[in-house]
């Protein structure tokens, strides 16, 4: 297995990324008190004491192939 870098995703510095509010059909309502406020999320794994939290974005991923097709863009939802 290949170490790899999982914090080089910063969504301030994405100029598509966004805060999926509290309203949004994929925020479970997992301590929201305002529709429009960030969707929080809280997960825990089945591997003991393995735990994930933050809040919900989506984004945009540019996909560009080497033969220079047209760029395929996909909205991600990232947490």
């Amino acid at each position: 297995m290949q170490d790899r870098d999982l914090g080089i995703y910063k969504p301030a510095e994405s100029t598509t990324s966004r805060h999926l509010p509290c309203s949004h059909e994929l925020c479970l309502g997992s301590g929201c008190t305002n529709p429009k406020q960030p969707c929080p999320y809280n997960i825990e794994y089945f591997s003991e004491n393995t735990t994930s939290s933050g809040l919900l974005i989506e984004d945009t991923v540019h996909f560009y192939s080497r033969e220079g097709h047209v760029p395929v863009n996909a909205s991600v939802i990232i947490g």
